[in-house]
């Protein structure tokens, strides 16, 4: 894939706010350099990296209907935030395997559906606020909170939680 930066932050939800519900394709490293990125409806053609370096993320739902955040057709994806970047995503679907490098916090607030799932580095809270199916589920021994509060959510394979903050699973 190709590397693609841009140091005055990302804003694709025009299309979105226009009708346009078909989104953005990515294949590739997408870099911010610490500004803020707002994407609609994302699908991934190849593995991809999207790295805000400190700066905001949102991907966004383009209907409302919590269905269209990324769809990784079963490529890999890597989100990196850098130690501050606060990371919102509105739904992941496509099985895909799913790595979270580094944020200040990330709110996954819709329904998540990916493969091998690996969480290091946060400093805030890994939430996952709708149902959630993982493959497989590995934490690194740092300081974030971990949260699963979906309806319904499953995790494959033996787990061991190894991050140190919060523990939530379920709120009802």
């Amino acid at each position: 894939g190709d590397a693609l930066t841009f140091t005055g932050g990302l804003d694709t939800t025009a299309a979105v706010d226009a009708g346009d519900t078909t989104g953005t394709t990515l294949f590739g490293v997408l870099t911010s350099g610490g500004t803020q990125v707002d994407l609609g409806p994302v699908t991934l053609a190849g593995t991809s990296t999207i790295d805000t370096a400190g700066g905001v993320l949102n991907v966004l739902d383009a209907d409302g209907a919590g269905v269209d955040g990324i769809a990784t057709a079963g490529n890999a994806l890597t989100l990196n935030g850098g130690a501050t970047g606060v990371l919102t995503v509105s739904t992941l679907s496509g099985g895909g395997a799913l790595t979270l490098t580094d944020s200040g916090s990330t709110t996954f607030n819709g329904a998540v559906t990916a493969g091998a799932t690996d969480l290091q580095l946060t400093t805030g809270t890994v939430s996952f606020e709708g149902d959630t199916s993982l493959a497989s589920l590995v934490t690194t021994t740092d300081g974030y909170g971990l949260s699963f509060t979906g309806a319904s959510n499953s995790v494959g394979g033996a787990t061991v939680l190894q991050n140190t903050g919060a523990l939530v699973l379920g709120n009802e």
